[in-house]
This record gives C-alpha cells, structure tokens and sequence, in this order.
C-alpha cells in the first residue's frame, strides 16, 4: 500500500470571532501615556546609542594604547 503524504496545515489556522472580540477588549493605554512611552523609549535608545557610540571611541583608543605600549617595550624604550 503506497505511503500517502500528511494534508498541509494553513500558516494560519482559522481564528474564530470570538478570539477577535477578545482582542478587540485589549486595554489600551490612552494616548497620552502612550505617548510618554515612546518619549522614554526613544530618550533611552539615544542615551544607548550614545553610550555605544563612546563605548566605540574608548576600545579603540584601548587598542591604540595597547599597540603603542607594545612597540614601546618591544623597540626598548620601556
């Protein structure tokens, strides 16, 4: 007897209205305290950014710092 193949399963399963309904009754926060949510957010996303950004600048001078003691020891000025 041949082997037959599993039925596919839709991506989405059907979703009945009630699921709907329920979503539809989320609490929501109201417009303004959304607002203030995503001021936070974003001065937050700047200050991490920021904070990268000098995180960048500090590994770097690291590195220089680090290479050029090496030379420096290396070459018998230390």
């Amino acid at each position: 007897m041949p082997a037959t193949k599993p039925k596919p399963k839709p991506a989405q399963p059907a979703i009945s209205t009630g699921k709907v309904r329920d979503v539809k009754q989320m609490p929501m926060l109201p417009h303004t305290e959304q607002h203030q949510f995503v001021a936070e957010a974003e001065a937050r996303t700047t200050a991490i950014d920021h904070l990268e950004g000098e995180l960048d600048r500090q590994i770097t001078h690291s590195n220089r710092l680090r290479h050029s003691t090496l030379a420096s020891a290396f070459s018998g000025q230390i």
